[in-house]
Parts: C-alpha cells; sequence; structure tokens
C-alpha cells in the first residue's frame, strides 16, 4: 500500500489496525525453512519482488482478509545479529527489531518485528541481545513474511512478524515481555527496517563480537559456503511462553445417604457352578469408617467418581507447505 492511500483510509476508517491472531485460527499458510526462503524470493527481479512485496504488506495491512494462495510462515534457528528500538522513524513505531542470521544458511537475513508497550522495551534490550538464538516452529509460532529484500552483496533479507503477539522469556531467564499489535504504521518510514549503511554496521560488530568467542565448527554460516552440519541447539534460547488453560474440577458423586438400606442379594447375588467369583471393590472410606457395623454384602459394585474430560484441541492452523 502507498503511504499517503493508508493514511486516507486509516482517516477514514476504511481500515483496521492489526490484530491478533489465534494460532488455531490463523491465516491458512506454508511454513518455509530459511533454504525454501532462499529459492522463494532469490530467483525474483527487481519488478517481481516489487510486486510481491506490494502482496505482502498488502495482506498483512488487511489483516489478511481474501489472501490469494497461502501465507509464509518463518521456520527455523537464527542468531541474533544486533537490535534497533523501534521508533517514530520506523514502520512500526514501538518495540524493537532483531536483526539475525540463519544458522544453516549463510545466504539469508531475518529481521524479526516485536511490536510492544514503550513500558516493556527497556526489559526487551536486555533479552534480546546479540548472539542470543531464535527457533521458530510450525508448532506454536505463526511468524509471517510481510517484506522481502535483497542485500548489497546478494543475500536476502526478509522481515517477518509474529502474528500471535505472545509473550516471550529466555531459556536460561526469568524475565518476560509481551507484544501487541502496532496501533499504526508510518508506511513512509520505507522498507526494510534494518536499511543498508545500519546493516553493514551491524555485521561489522557482530564479526568483532565472535572474534572474542571460542571457535565452534560448524556453528557460523558462512555466506556462499553450505555448513557441513547442523549445530546443536544453544544454551540459551528465545521462545514464545504458552497461555496456562484453565483447570477444570472434576465431577465428584455424592455418597450415598445414610438412611439408604442395602438391597440383600436375591438369586441374582448367587455364584453359578461353574463360574468363578470376583474380586470385590474395596469399600469407600465413609464404609470403612463405620468399624462397629458389619459391612453386608453387596450385589451391585459402589458408585465410581466420573472423571471430567479436558477441551478437545482441535488445530484448524496453518497448512504445511513442505
Amino acid at each position: 500500500e502507498r503511504p499517503d492511500s493508508y493514511r486516507l483510509l486509516r482517516k477514514l476508517h476504511r481500515i483496521d489496525p492489526p490484530r491478533r491472531f489465534e494460532l488455531t485460527a490463523a491465516p491458512a499458510g506454508e511454513f518455509l525453512n530459511p533454504k525454501q526462503l532462499h529459492d522463494r524470493y532469490a530467483p525474483l527481479g527487481e519488478a517481481e519482488l516489487s510486486k510481491t512485496n506490494s502482496e505482502l504488506a498488502r495482506n498483512y495491512i488487511r489483516n489478511f482478509q481474501q489472501v490469494h494462495g497461502l501465507v509464509p510462515y518463518v521456520v527455523g534457528r537464527f542468531r541474533i545479529i544486533e537490535v534497533h528500538q523501534l521508533g517514530s522513524a520506523d514502520i512500526f513505531t514501538s518495540g524493537m527489531v532483531a536483526l539475525a542470521a540463519a544458522i544453516d544458511n549463510g545466504e539469508v537475513l531475518l529481521e524479526h518485528v516485536y511490536p510492544a508497550d514503550r513500558r516493556d522495551v527497556p526489559l526487551m534490550r536486555q533479552t534480546l541481545a546479540p548472539g542470543l538464538e531464535i527457533t521458530l516452529e510450525r508448532s506454536h509460532d505463526i511468524s509471517a513474511v510481510i517484506h522481502g529484500d535483497r542485500t548489497a552483496d546478494g543475500r536476502i533479507l526478509i522481515t517477518a512478524m509474529p502474528l500471535l503477539y505472545g509473550t516471550y522469556t529466555v531459556t536460561r531467564g526469568t524475565g518476560t515481555f509481551s507484544l501487541e499489535p502496532p496501533l499504526d504504521l508510518n508506511l513512509a518510514a520505507g522498507w526494510p527496517l534494518f536499511k543498508r549503511e545500519e546493516l553493514r554496521a551491524a555485521e561489522d560488530r557482530f564479526a568483532q563480537l565472535r572474534q572474542h568467542e571460542p571457535a565452534a565448527p560448524g556453528t557460523i554460516a558462512i555466506p556462499g559456503i553450505s555448513p557441513t552440519g547442523t549445530p546443536p541447539p544453544s544454551e540459551n534460547q528465545l521462545v514464545r511462553v504458552e497461555p496456562a488453560l484453565p483447570i477444570e474440577t472434576p465431577a465428584v458423586t455424592p455418597p450415598p445417604s445414610k438412611t439408604t438400606k442395602p438391597t440383600p442379594a436375591g438369586k441374582a447375588g448367587k455364584i453359578a457352578k461353574n463360574q468363578k467369583p470376583t474380586a470385590t471393590p474395596s469399600a469407600t472410606a465413609m464404609q470403612v469408617a463405620k468399624a462397629n457395623t458389619p459391612v453386608p454384602t453387596l450385589s451391585t459394585s459402589p458408585s465410581t467418581r466420573q472423571n471430567a474430560a479436558g477441551p478437545s484441541h482441535c488445530d484448524n492452523g496453518p497448512q504445511s507447505g513442505g
């Protein structure tokens, strides 16, 4: 969408702000790993890439209504190179954006947007540190591609937005922060969020940072060189926190009334000659407490408690793309 058209439509209330989606009600889509993202966007020429980006932005701005085809979602492992606090000069004016490199593909970069209230930004700056691993999984992450770009050296830079706007934490930390859908968009700021000069400076700083760390073979993806193996998971990862489900109290069968007399066993209570006797169910707590009263033989089993079944989970989420 053009910035002037967007402002006019927002003023006329023809476009709603971006909305939060549920995991089971997200737009139908396909999950693309770094290699699939590269294969999808690298061959596109300038005109075709521009047309694709217009469609990606329009789908996001219109809350994915009347989408033609499947929405592309990002999955895979990425390591943060740099973080940038969002402000009035950015498309998204509050929160953070993390620039990350695909761990298993040196040709793909990701800028993952974390829109949030300004009160959460200080904690986000402490949490989203360079070197932290971001793991996006199809089971609980819905990060939609909203822009694709090409860097000066020919790599692919993907901009992704988590449509769940959930709560995040790190596996070796205690703090959490929650995302909020942006109230407005400053489309005049332009894409991508990390401009070329910022991108080059961020990669230089990260390269200097890695020089002071012990070398670990196979853990850094180098542009132009295919990795020899998948590195083990990082000790510290950024993960989305699943909301707690409400606990339902099981329904309990009320104890028998004290005035109820046991029914004496008639012919139905006799055991056939060739039938082996079955074990009598243990007495209830109330029967055990009556130590002075002989326990009569019952022809029927005591009432059992019914377990309340939890709500079934229906997965109507995005479809698989590969």
